[in-house]
């Protein structure tokens, strides 16, 4: 788990300064530029995408349940369910960045 966490710190800085660079853009797109752009998701992409392939076993139910019990899971997933409708939004563009990301403006 204390990967998860290096991993999380890895990839944190390079993925706010691509969330800056978004809000940036959004309020002036004249700023646009294909290759800045992709710069900056190929700074954090190959870290992001290594701690994503490690957390498929730390997430594995055997080893969960190693820690939470099934009561647990619910009380954890109703407080998540509480959280997300206060926050996600499908207007926000990093929470579908990602769906199509490899073929973006491929030059």
């Amino acid at each position: 788990m204390s990967g998860n966490v290096a991993a999380h710190e890895a990839f944190s800085k390079p993925f706010n300064a691509m969330e800056e660079l978004v809000k940036q853009l959004i309020s002036d797109p004249g700023l646009w530029d294909a290759k800045v752009f992709r710069e900056s998701i190929h700074s954090f992409m190959p870290i992001l995408t290594e701690h994503l392939a490690e957390e498929l076993t730390t997430l594995d139910a055997e080893e969960l349940r190693k820690y939470i019990t099934p009561k647990d899971f619910e009380e954890y997933e109703e407080k998540f369910m509480e959280d997300i409708k206060k926050t996600v939004s499908f207007v926000k563009p990093l929470q579908v960045l990602y769906v199509n990301g490899d073929s973006v403006n491929e030059e």
